[in-house]
């Protein structure tokens, strides 16, 4: 079973469309062959289940911070190009807008990450074997790798994303799946009549978040409906017209 088929299949199950959907479970189902007995199948489900459902959370959230992004009131036209490029099967398109919202704004903040080998990084040598702490807020506001890095630049951005900056490539975050879906699901949100924060301004606004430096090292944390803070943004208020 290739992964257009699988990625199909999310997709169709994502959107609530299920237009290939007997054609893919019929043929997932044949590629068992021989062994299409209840325990085998009961193996293929959990199979998929185990690979999409632990990181649908994670790509909900994801998701939520770029319908976030193109929220603002400067980003109406923007918001109309990305649905009309989706829904013209243009996927391929639609990916700089979404890492250029994921770049200003990363799902990670910083990972911590351990050298396999010894090297040097800017000025500082690093040993093999030592764990560091990288920025990814400092790495996609790189002066030398963005000429304006505060301002979206759809045209320096990858068509092809490495997935979602920071988070490891597993279930819908794999970059097959993640530019397969991503996609169809900002369709379905942007192409809502009137779509809009709630409740409307002046009182709305951007997810509550905030920043806070950690050993020299800027973390963006979010607040959820409690007051407690967060890493991930919790929710996203929106309201739209019939």
């Amino acid at each position: 079973m290739d992964v257009e088929s699988i990625t199909d299949s999310v997709l169709r199950w994502v959107t609530s469309r299920n237009d290939h959907s007997d054609e893919f479970l019929t043929e997932l189902v044949g590629a068992t062959g021989s062994q299409s007995s209840n325990s085998a199948l009961d193996g293929l489900v959990g199979s998929i289940l185990a690979s999409v459902v632990p990181t649908a959370a994670l790509f909900s959230q994801i998701i939520a911070q770029v319908v976030d992004f193109y929220l603002a009131p400067d980003q109406v036209e923007t918001r109309k190009h990305i649905a009309q490029l989706a829904e013209q099967g243009h996927n391929a398109q639609v990916m700089p807008f979404i890492f250029e919202a994921l770049r200003l704004n990363p799902p990670l903040s910083s990972v911590l990450l351990e050298a396999q080998s010894s090297t040097t990084c800017g000025s500082t040598a690093v040993a093999s074997g030592q764990h560091v702490i990288a920025s990814i807020i400092d790495a996609t506001r790189d002066h030398s790798t963005f000429e304006h890095p505060d301002t979206p630049n759809y045209a320096q951005s990858p068509a092809h994303v490495d997935c979602v900056l920071g988070l490891e490539h597993k279930g819908l975050l794999t970059p097959e799946l993640f530019e397969r879906v991503a996609p169809i699901v900002l369709l379905q949100i942007f192409t809502l009549k009137n779509l809009r924060r709630f409740p409307p301004p002046p009182q709305s606004g951007p997810m509550p978040r905030f920043k806070e430096t950690v050993r020299d090292v800027p973390n963006r944390f979010y607040t959820d409906l409690n007051g407690r803070v967060t890493p991930f943004p919790v929710s996203l208020f929106v309201q739209f017209d019939e």
